[in-house]
């Protein structure tokens, strides 16, 4: 029996895992605050048992991921989306580039794919989400087929969940797991990771094109003509040229640091502060605005990494996966199947709950290429998307009414397939192509 093999450190830590994916699944208590139950069984139950094997560890080990670099990146991610939220820069971005004189409905879909997977690969996936159903919602009426509005409200959740894998900052799970590799130091810089994502990122907006086509586009559902003066409509709140010059500065300075810090050693959550402290203290945010930050996002990660990290000083994740012997599989089986994993449970879990579960798991089994698991990972999380719970995305496409649960799923597990294949085979030879994760 395993339960019989595991020390009291270890058998605390299991504890607590499956507590935290109870109170996940259920959300009985809110999420962030299963964070803060986590924390606190940690201190007063976990730590003094580990301290008998351990003297060295303290409660820093458990606080630490609370004010980590990982939330620090994506505490500068959401500043700056907030700042081109409040201002419309994002909406103007939108406008300018779906708005036309004439179109059809496909190419629509189109554009809307790859405007929402841009903008998510830089806002967080939920905000993008929220952005594109609320800038689409005025202007499904002058889309005449009921399978082609369908077709374009679907298209938003599938090109955010696909866009969050572009960045470090697109979402959770990839800063999840990049604080992981840092810790260990295999951590890639944000280049490398977007040198590895887009190819994957722009391969899967074509294909989710493809099959949404197939799905609402074809047979009955056919395009009879043009869409005549197709415009986004926004609001004609003045604005000042000044503000939306700074603010884009400081966008282009932020992304510029991110891309070269490589060259210069900053880390990329000491450049997340530098938007912070600009937009702040030149009032162009207020007090309004930081409280409106989504602090419990970035509570729910840290106890996630606090809760990763019990499973790591714990070693619970070798003594759970000692009985499979993973070492004696090949490398490219083991990431099929943890990447499968992944996938399947982010379909009803959160998918920072899931990466918070797996990375440290994947890293637990020691394994030479750990860290091209973890990035395996850390990307299924983000791609399995059939159900309106899949992720936040999907529920706010889903609650605006006009979609069913089966119009969801079975187009959302073609994708979910379709993107866990692309990840197996371009995916894997291409991070070996890139010498990658020790691939």
């Amino acid at each position: 029996m395993i339960w019989e093999s595991i020390s009291p450190g270890q058998e605390i830590t299991l504890l607590l895992v499956l507590l935290a994916c109870i109170l996940w699944i259920t959300e009985v208590i809110p999420l962030h605050i299963t964070s803060f139950v986590l924390l606190f069984l940690e201190l007063v139950w976990l730590m003094p048992v580990l301290k008998n094997s351990n003297p060295k560890i303290s409660s820093e080990l458990f606080l630490a991921p609370f004010f980590s670099d990982t939330i620090l990146l994506f505490l500068g991610g959401f500043v700056l989306a907030k700042a081109a939220n409040k201002y419309e820069i994002d909406s103007r971005l939108a406008k300018l580039l779906l708005s036309s004189k004439s179109s059809t409905s496909f190419k629509i879909l189109v554009k809307i794919i790859f405007i929402s997977s841009l903008l998510s690969m830089w806002m967080n996936n939920t905000a993008t989400a929220s952005l594109m159903i609320g800038l689409l919602l005025p202007v499904l009426k002058m889309v005449p087929l009921e399978s082609h509005r369908k077709a374009l409200i679907l298209a938003v959740p599938f090109a955010s969940n696909i866009g969050g894998i572009g960045t470090p900052v697109g979402t959770l799970p990839n800063a999840i797991a990049m604080e992981y590799l840092r810790g260990l130091g295999l951590a890639p810089s944000f280049l490398e990771w977007m040198i590895y994502a887009l190819p994957l990122v722009l391969i899967l907006n074509f294909l989710l094109s493809l099959i949404l086509y197939l799905f609402f586009f074809t047979g009955k559902n056919k395009e009879n003509g043009e869409i005549q003066n197709f415009v986004i409509a926004i609001s004609d709140i003045p604005r000042s040229r000044k503000i939306d010059v700074f603010i884009n500065a400081i966008m282009l300075l932020t992304l510029a640091l991110w891309l070269t810090s490589d060259l210069h050693k900053i880390s990329i959550g000491t450049i997340a502060l530098i938007p912070v402290i600009l937009l702040f203290s030149s009032k162009i945010l207020d007090l309004k605005d930081f409280k409106s930050l989504s602090w419990e996002v970035l509570i729910l990660m840290g106890g996630g990494i606090s809760l990763g990290k019990s499973i790591e000083v714990s070693q619970l994740g070798p003594a759970l996966l000692e009985p499979f012997h993973a070492e004696y599989f090949s490398m490219f089986l083991v990431l099929v199947f943890f990447s499968f994993a992944t996938l399947s449970l982010s379909a009803i879990m959160s998918n920072t709950s899931v990466a918070n579960l797996m990375v440290p798991i994947a890293i637990g089994l020691g394994l030479l290429y750990q860290d091209g698991l973890v990035i395996f990972v850390a990307l299924a999380a983000s791609l399995s998307m059939p159900l309106p719970i899949s992720t936040p995305p999907n529920a706010i496409a889903f609650s605006i009414g006009v979609l069913k649960s089966k119009e969801m799923f079975i187009p959302g597990l073609c994708m979910t397939l379709t993107a866990w294949g692309l990840l197996i085979s371009f995916g894997y030879y291409w991070m070996k192509i890139l010498k990658m994760g020790n691939l």
